[in-house]
């Protein structure tokens, strides 16, 4: 799913920008808040692939249906090149609700958010 996707809510300052090198060619920056809505057809420990823009080092975290969030460091050198991160998670079946932040600073750039 597209991070601009229009079923998505994005709050807090978080906003829609052109990205030539993104897919679908845009992606969302200044993350205060971007909340994500998936549907899956299965339960149970799933990879979560999210790929991002960013020039240094910032941190994101990810909350699944307003559970306690996993907090992942991310890196790269520049703001024109999509970088990808995975990790495992528990997931529901049906609806799912992935809201992206950082309360301590400001987040990467969201491109793509894929659910596998």
């Amino acid at each position: 799913m597209e991070a601009e996707d229009p079923g998505n809510v994005l709050s807090e300052g978080a906003g829609i920008a052109t990205c030539p090198t993104c897919e679908g060619g845009a992606r969302v920056r200044y993350i205060g808040r971007l909340t994500a809505n998936l549907t899956t057809a299965a339960a149970g420990r799933r990879t979560v692939t999210v790929t991002y823009q960013v020039k240094g080092d910032r941190s994101l975290m990810i909350s699944i249906n307003g559970a306690a969030p996993t907090t992942h460091r991310l890196s790269g050198t520049d703001w024109d090149t999509p970088r990808t991160f995975r990790y495992t998670a528990t997931i529901p079946a049906g609806q799912v609700s992935m809201t992206f932040y950082n309360d301590t600073g400001p987040a990467p750039d969201i491109d793509k958010i894929t659910i596998s």
